[in-house]
């Protein structure tokens, strides 16, 4: 494969989650979408076309979750959740403070 072949590093290609991971959620009335960011550089995405029409704010939810979900697989162990929804954020707020 060229990608080995013709690979300026040579190595192996590693994130350090050290210092946690920023997840940017969003959806609107087409589509639902988030990325992972660490230390700076987005390390993967997510989007999709909406094809059924639940309530925004279920959508909404449906990004941050997925989000969660793509710091979960890169072992992401701190986590700033980034969304512009107020349902999202109230409804998070009120799950931490049940688990206090």
């Amino acid at each position: 494969m060229r990608v080995f072949k013709e690979d300026p590093v040579k190595g192996k290609w590693e994130v350090s989650t050290d210092r946690g991971g920023i997840v940017w959620c969003n959806a609107s009335s087409l589509s639902v979408g988030c990325c992972l960011q660490i230390d700076g550089h987005v390390v993967e995405d997510y989007a999709r076309v909406r094809k059924d029409v639940p309530h925004i704010n279920v959508v909404e939810l449906e990004a941050t979750i997925k989000g969660i979900n793509l710091a979960l697989t890169w072992r992401v162990t701190e986590l700033q959740l980034m969304s512009d929804s107020a349902s999202v954020c109230g409804w998070l707020r009120s799950i931490s403070e049940d688990t206090k």
